[in-house]
């Protein structure tokens, strides 16, 4: 069985969620306070353990609630599990009338216990033409004997063929008619005054089976219902992650567990025991051998463990050993390559590594001993203590699970960019409470993480091998891609079509984001919007990773560079960009006026002057919009001669410098 939908309500914040898709995993993303938690919290009450405990309304029932609101009949949570063909064949087996289902329904309320629902299931009917049929083949073989005749037997027949006929009737009272008339063909049979054949009398077992079948329908349906829930994963919930002492009695722990009588931990020391290759009762026999033996198998145990955690853990190739001391039994870490490669206990490592080294363990072990499995894991905020580099690890490591995960975070490194469908956005609000939607609903704070991800994902293009055009702002990409591809149907010359177009958020961050990203690609240029002089560029050149042969401006679109520089805007026809500008801004400006001062050089900076003037900011992207769409439908009127050919020398201009530095 799999999970693929669920939907809680009335439970904490959560008054109705929706139903919430879930795929092999599942990511819910929200701010604090918003019911991330509540949501899995109601999915763990689905466990069989947790469904024997009634649920304790005064705590969980929505705050805001009347109490009088409250009924025993309300759903806490609803889950639609999909069957396999093995399964679906197992409860036909169980369940004759549920062959066509596919897909069942598990939920629970505030009492104890769970209610069943079988998807698909046709509702009951009589089986009349069924019934007919083996009808006929019965009095068929009845008229071809002496007992043909007979009153009693005749009678009989007759109320049989009424009730089998009967098709407007409930199944059950269809049931109670046929299993009537059957009973008075028996005595003639008994008494061996009706000598049937045999295909007859398989005729009449089989129609008491099918009136047996709706009598005891539901005892089958609960026994499906039974079926089901054995079926049912466990459901595993963590918010805490235990921690591993990094330094165990060994004595101490094998007189405990002799006695049965653990402490809190000892089942996770068991737990990396069992993943380090160790078996628990051995331990006594271990204590007492020999030094060399002693030393061989805490030796092969941290071999395998360091081999196993380096699969997941990439932050730092880090190594695991065992030392065996007497009794004491302390696990230490080091790092090899560092300059200074010092040992330390578990106990002393970050708080990161020892939680990824608790949960590795703990899933591990699970995994070895079959207790996770199979379960479907509910985790809050994994990974909150591990550094951007370890979330990554951990948000691999689950992708490689095969159990089904849902997940609540915070962290846009948690966040599964290339599986954007496994991530739900969780928002709340004082009428409706919590509520799920797709990954792109909620407000800024809502999907912050996810703006993060994506826009950490972006970034790494300037990792790559393709040459890099870095331009300072979105809109400048708009454009300059918009007129290029217009200029492609005109036959003229365009952008090189190697080069990629990467907008970095601003002038004041190129030189930042392409030192944070290892320096430049071979064949990185950058668009300046700076006047084309001696200090043309100069923080980029300051900063030492560019030098002039990388740089291109703006300016040199026109025949002659302008000395106070210029802005991609600059290079588009005025008066249209001024009346893209006054649309875009008509109910802003539905009572007021703009006066652009012509005196300003750069288009931009002229509107947004003028438009502080009025108490308004100017943002470039609005107009930017709107002349997009436009050129989807007329290009011809929002690129005049003028403007294209500024388009034009620019992108000669970047197409020699490219050129230039390929060779």
């Amino acid at each position: 069985m799999r999970l693929e939908r669920f939907r809680v309500g009335h439970f904490r914040s959560v008054k109705d969620s929706g139903w919430i898709d879930v795929g092999h995993r599942t990511v819910l993303v929200g701010r604090n306070e918003s019911g991330k938690t509540n949501l899995l919290l109601a999915l763990r009450a689905l466990d069989a353990a947790a469904s024997e405990q009634r649920l304790p309304v005064n705590r969980d029932f929505p705050a805001d609630l009347a109490r009088d609101e409250y009924r025993d009949e309300l759903d806490v949570v609803q889950t639609i599990w999909a069957l396999s063909s093995e399964e679906r064949q197992g409860l036909a087996d169980v369940f004759p009338r549920a062959t066509e289902v596919t897909h069942v329904e598990v939920a629970r309320g505030y009492p104890p216990g769970r209610r069943v629902r079988f998807c698909e299931l046709p509702p009951p009917e009589p089986p009349v033409e069924k019934a007919r049929k083996l009808f006929t083949r019965i009095t068929e073989a009845s008229n071809e004997i002496s007992a043909a005749g007979d009153p009693a037997w005749q009678t009989a027949l007759e109320q049989l063929g009424r009730a089998t006929a009967k098709g407007d009737v409930t199944p059950r009272e269809w049931a109670h008619g046929v299993g009537d008339a059957l009973s008075g063909l028996q005595q003639p049979l008994q008494l061996g005054q009706v000598p049937l054949a045999d295909e007859a009398r398989a005729a009449l077992e089989e129609l008491a089976d099918l009136a047996a079948q709706i009598t005891n329908e539901s005892e089958y349906e609960n026994a499906a219902a039974r079926w089901v829930l054995d079926r049912m994963p466990p459901f595993l919930f963590l918010d805490q992650y235990p921690e591993i002492e990094g330094e165990q009695n060994l004595a101490e722990f094998v007189m405990r567990q002799r006695e049965k009588r653990p402490e809190e931990g000892d089942a996770y020391f068991e737990m990396l025991l069992t993943v380090a290759g160790i078996d628990p009762a051995s331990l006594e026999q271990l204590l007492s051998a020999d030094a060399e033996t002693r030393r061989q198998t805490v030796s092969r145990a941290g071999a395998v463990l360091t081999r196993r955690l380096r699969e997941v853990w990439s932050d730092r190739p880090l190594k695991v050993r065992f030392n065996l001391d007497g009794e004491s039994f302390n696990t230490l870490v080091s790092d090899p390559n560092a300059y200074c490669d010092v040992e330390v206990n578990l106990n002393q490592r970050s708080r990161g590594f020892r939680w990824f080294f608790s949960f590795y363990v703990m899933f591990a072990a699970g995994a070895k001993t079959g207790s996770t499995q199979d379960a479907l894991l509910l985790l809050d905020e994994p990974g909150m203590h591990l550094h951007a580099v370890g979330q990554r690890d951990l948000l691999d490591h689950l992708a490689g699970f095969q159990n089904q995960i849902v997940f609540a975070t915070q962290s846009p490194f948690m966040v599964p960019t290339e599986d954007l469908g496994a991530v739900k956005t969780v928002t709340i609000s004082e009428d409706e409470g919590t509520r799920v939607g797709s990954q792109t609903s909620g407000d800024e704070a809502t999907v912050f993480p996810l703006i993060h991800a994506l826009g950490s994902e972006i970034s790494k293009s300037l990792f790559g091998d393709e040459p890099q055009l870095v331009v300072p702002h979105v809109t400048d990409y708009w454009f300059l891609r918009m007129v290029s591809d217009y200029l492609a149907e005109q036959g003229k010359r365009v952008l090189p079509k190697e080069l990629e177009i990467t907008p970095s958020g601003g002038a004041a961050n190129v030189p930042y984001l392409v030192a944070l990203l290892g320096g430049p690609r071979p064949g990185t240029l950058v668009l300046c919007s700076e006047g084309h002089g001696d200090a043309a560029g100069g923080e980029l050149l300051r900063s030492r990773l560019f030098s002039h042969e990388n740089l291109v401006f703006v300016g040199e679109g026109f025949e002659t560079p302008p000395e106070h520089g210029a802005d991609i805007e600059d290079l588009l026809d005025p008066d249209m960009y001024d009346r893209f500008v006054r649309f875009s801004y008509r109910r802003e400006l539905k009572e007021k006026d703009i006066e652009p001062d012509a005196s300003i050089p750069r288009v931009r900076a002229r509107y947004a002057q003028a438009f502080e003037r009025i108490g308004l900011e100017f943002a470039s992207v609005r107009p930017a919009r709107l002349i997009l769409r436009g050129a989807a439908q007329n290009p011809d009127a929002l690129v005049p001669d003028a403007s294209r050919e500024r388009f034009e020398r620019l992108f000669t201009r970047i197409r020699e410098k490219f050129e230039a530095l390929k060779a």
